[in-house]
């Protein structure tokens, strides 16, 4: 977890509804190693050493949840709107990964999915690369809940589906486990699951390259599409890029 301390006028504080932000919001299973949250102090308020404060904070924490790299959020260049976790965000780096191997090793079980049925993995690398620049992922995404469509509309955020996927890169790890990595400027809900999920689905057989084509030139939506999300435990969230970091 990436914290940034924003020590704010109360007239900014009132910008914020909520007192802890957070860049991305992940499902239940979905890791996170890159995650950064912001969180406002009043002006008045003085935290101190950072680095003490950080590992307070730290002993209060659960043992699979640490704070890092914690600091004073940067001045915004427009003084009209504070540093903010989600919106100041330029773009993400999420990581799928996966094994093929006939078992997982169980140290490794909560961080790769098994994809244990037989598939054409250069048919799965081809159908990666058609997410590849500006789509309509109607068909990729799950519906979105109700509190980010609140967040939506206090922040004048686009709940538009079109998205931009900057590269998608699949790496070889050895002994039968990979890696897919996304760069992307945001996300919509599961999207990354249902882009994996539904390459998969092709690289099996079940689905055909010209309907999951199809289904990026609009139109569609998930109900459309008959593949599932891949599984939630493969999947972290890397990195959130700022202008500042």
């Amino acid at each position: 977890v990436i914290v940034y301390v924003g020590t704010s006028s109360s007239d900014t504080l009132q910008l914020a509804t909520l007192q802890r932000v957070g860049a991305s919001r992940t499902d239940q299973g979905v890791h996170a190693k890159g995650q950064c949250i912001h969180f406002d102090l009043p002006h008045e308020k003085e935290i101190g050493d950072i680095a003490e404060f950080q590992h307070s904070y730290n002993r209060m924490l659960p043992p699979d949840l640490k704070i890092y790299n914690m600091s004073i959020a940067p001045i915004p260049s427009d003084s009209s709107f504070p540093f903010h976790a989600t919106i100041s965000s330029t773009g993400k780096q999420y990581i799928y990964r996966f094994c093929t191997n006939d078992y997982v090793d169980p140290m490794s079980r909560l961080y790769y999915t098994h994809f244990y049925y037989p598939f054409d993995l250069d048919l799965f690398k081809h159908c990666l690369s058609q997410f590849i620049g500006t789509h309509d992922f109607s068909a990729y995404s799950n519906q979105i809940d109700r509190e980010t469509k609140r967040l939506s509309e206090v922040y004048n955020i686009s709940l538009r589906t079109t998205r931009t996927v900057e590269d998608i890169r699949v790496v070889e790890e050895g002994g039968g486990f990979y890696r897919v990595e996304f760069h992307l400027r945001s996300a919509l809900y599961r999207m990354v699951r249902n882009i994996v999920g539904s390459s998969l689905f092709v690289a099996e057989g079940q689905m055909s390259l010209s309907m999951l084509q199809q289904m990026l030139h609009g139109g569609c939506n998930r109900r459309d599409n008959p593949a599932k999300s891949a599984p939630a435990n493969g999947l972290t969230l890397q990195h959130v890029y700022y202008e500042t970091y």
